[in-house]
């Protein structure tokens, strides 16, 4: 199956999250992805300097298939971050109506301690979504798992193995960032 968008994957985040959303653009750019032409993310270089970033941002998620959610309590907090979230509600809801007219996007919320999944769900979603909490290495290696069978499940050409031989590596940064993130609060 060929992908009919340009992006898989959009990464929304606080910028006060920007080193755990580098450690996953970083890890992408790893097991093969393309930033800029397989993944977006604004603390990656994505954006130029004079573009008109809420309508960049805007194009980017409707290119993309799957959004994750980098959800701290400074995402949280970011009007910016809800907009987007509310951006990919809205295109959900209208892909679900309209579905010869648009793909739906799939979330991928990550939360990062202390938030908790009744936060997310009541503030971002509405319904109950379920996501991967950031609180181990485990956890960690558990994003690059489901993320590469959600995007196979898609339909991308992935390198399986490409993926596994980083997932150790892409997990003990995770856990750093987490934890860089958690001391900057």
């Amino acid at each position: 199956m060929e992908c009919l968008m340009n992006e898989w994957i959009f990464i929304s985040h606080s910028g006060k999250d920007k080193s755990l959303a580098v450690v996953i653009c970083d890890y992408l750019s790893d097991v093969g992805l393309l930033s800029g032409e397989e993944f977006f993310c604004t603390s990656y270089g994505n954006l130029e300097i004079g573009d008109d970033d809420i309508s960049s941002i805007f194009d980017h998620l409707d290119r993309s298939h799957v959004l994750v959610e980098l959800v701290s309590a400074s995402f949280l907090r970011s009007e910016r971050c809800l907009m987007e979230v509310g951006y990919a509600t809205a295109r959900e809801r209208y892909a679900k109506t309209y579905p010869e007219q648009h793909d739906p996007i799939r979330f991928f919320p990550l939360l990062v301690p202390p938030v908790r999944f009744t936060r997310v769900n009541e503030k971002l979603h509405g319904s109950r979504k379920t996501g991967i909490r950031l609180d181990s290495l485990a956890q960690c290696a558990t994003v690059a798992k489901k993320l590469h069978r959600t995007l196979s499940d898609l339909g991308a050409n992935l390198d399986e193995d490409r993926w596994k031989a980083h997932e150790g590596a892409f997990s003990r940064r995770c856990m750093d960032a987490v934890g860089q993130t958690k001391r900057t609060r």
